[in-house]
């Protein structure tokens, strides 16, 4: 067993190569001077933890770039799983679109502006295959809807085994 510590470091190679380092509250690796600067993890790596969420984040220098997040929803209900991608920084106001699963919306896929995939989505492709766009609930196979005029642009594809199957194209504006 290895016991780290408040502070505590572990060095690989000569002088400061590479190391892990345990500051208190983050346990830090880096790879510096090992070969490349990359660290290679060959098989599974599980992130886990028994909060309610669990973030990865790539980041250059030290602005959080691209976050994996699985976490519950924005009211804490359901879970989602999402990737978002933040402008400058890691903050939910940095955040610039987030693409994901969207657990309170009956399982559907979202491309949303903002950190959360269930607030401000602008595609929608729900589990039954329906694709919205501007809509969350699209009623056809595709719906374009444009939320400043109140349009909507549906297409609905024919069924070929089924008799009295028609599809369609239909602008409505309300």
């Amino acid at each position: 067993m290895l016991v780290f510590n408040d502070n505590a470091q572990l060095f690989f190679g000569t002088g400061t190569d590479a190391y892990i380092y345990y500051n208190g509250t983050d346990l830090l690796l880096n790879p510096k001077n090992a070969g490349s600067g990359v660290l290679k993890v060959e098989g599974a790596l599980i992130v886990s933890s028994t909060s309610a969420s669990v973030n990865i984040n790539i980041e250059s220098s030290s602005s959080a770039i691209l976050r994996l997040i699985s976490d519950t929803n924005n009211d804490g209900s359901a879970p989602d799983a999402k990737i978002v991608f933040y402008n400058n920084g890691s903050s939910s106001s940095d955040a610039t679109w987030a693409i994901g699963h969207d657990g309170s919306d009956s399982e559907s896929f979202k491309i949303s502006q903002g950190e959360q995939v269930d607030t401000a989505p602008k595609l929608t492709i729900q589990a039954d295959g329906k694709v919205g766009i501007g809509t969350t609930a699209p009623s056809s196979t595709v719906e374009i809807a444009a939320s400043n005029t109140g349009a909507t642009l549906e297409l609905s594809a024919w069924d070929a085994d089924t008799i009295g199957s028609v599809g369609f194209i239909r602008f409505q504006k309300s």
